[in-house]
């Protein structure tokens, strides 16, 4: 089967098939087969293959095997209108330029199609726009909330008027309760002062008893009119959840122990502190905070600190018993 470019060729070769025959006959014409050395071979063509031709001579036997590239060109062009032989003898043949172009197929031509395009988002909004959306006005919400109740806490603890902090952290949020919780609490401002030196002061050195510092509320100058008058302490124990342990519960109830130098009734009596993790026993107060007592412990043990919030009971009993 032809193909379209071997169909050119062969509709060309039929063009020319009439400058092809010359004043001989049309059988005569087909059984000459020229040679380029300008031989001429008579007779019929016996095989063909690839590599050439046998021609069965006229004059009797056979001729040798032809190559195509020995034939002319005119007898090329005749051989290669058998159908049988196209294939071999069609790349020895000089076909014109004209001729090759129109075997060659057309190519389709190339429609652009446009190119379907994912639609851009469109341009952010401003500032107040983006703050203005329902989810960031919800967001800023819950963190305004959040920032008062932290400032509410914060009331609490360093035991302020709620209403101011509150008030200062809806101005400044996240300020205003750093700045309460960093300043000390309404106990802590009150400032203890030392009152000058008078005569009665005086006197109470000379006689060996230290008068009571001046810082210390009044219950201490009742307490130490009770030890004056004779009147001994009591026992006592108080547990977390019926009073509150902080520095005005211990400033009320052990006033006698803040002073360096104890009573007889004050060294019979020993004050015991409870934790979670141990029991301290101690003599007296060394000192105390807003946030901590400093205890000295029985027998010369040294100082320790117990902060508040781990206290969950403190006892009053002589010296001598047994918790």
């Amino acid at each position: 089967m032809l193909t379209y470019k071997a169909l050119i060729f062969f509709i060309w070769l039929m063009s020319q098939a009439g400058g092809g025959l010359t004043d001989r006959g049309p059988v005569e014409q087909a059984n000459r087969y020229e040679m380029t050395n300008g031989d001429v071979l008579k007779g019929e063509i016996a095989s063909a293959n690839e590599d050439g031709l046998v021609i069965k001579l006229d004059v009797g036997g056979f001729s040798e095997r032809v190559s195509w590239q020995h034939l002319t060109q005119d007898t090329l062009k005749r051989l290669m209108r058998d159908p049988k032989m196209f294939e071999w003898v069609e790349p020895f043949v000089d076909i014109p330029l004209e001729v090759k172009a129109r075997a060659i197929p057309k190519k389709r031509p190339i429609t652009i199609q446009p190119v379907p395009r994912v639609d851009l988002p469109p341009r952010p909004g401003s500032f107040m726009a983006t703050v203005t959306a329902p989810l960031n006005l919800a967001f800023l919400g819950l963190l305004f909330a959040a920032n008062l109740f932290a400032a509410y806490e914060v009331a609490i603890y360093r035991r302020r008027p709620a209403a101011l902090v509150c008030g200062v952290s809806a101005l400044l949020p996240v300020i205003g309760p750093l700045l309460f919780l960093s300043l000390p609490g309404a106990e802590e401002t009150i400032e203890e002062f030392e009152a000058p030196p008078t005569e009665a002061d005086a006197s109470a050195r000379q006689t060996g008893r230290i008068p009571t510092p001046a810082g210390v509320s009044s219950s201490l100058s009742m307490a130490k009119s009770e030890r004056t008058t004779g009147s001994g302490l009591e026992p006592a124990i108080y547990k977390r959840g019926e009073v509150e342990f902080n520095r005005r519960f211990f400033e009320l109830k052990f006033s006698p122990y803040f002073r360096v130098v104890l009573s007889e009734a004050e060294k019979s009596m020993v004050i015991v502190v409870s934790t979670p993790r141990r029991e301290f026993i101690a003599t007296r107060i060394a000192r105390i905070s807003s946030l901590e007592v400093h205890l000295q412990l029985q027998g010369g043990a040294g100082e320790v600190g117990v902060p508040f919030g781990e206290i969950t009971q403190v006892q009053l009993r002589p010296k001598d018993a047994r918790g």
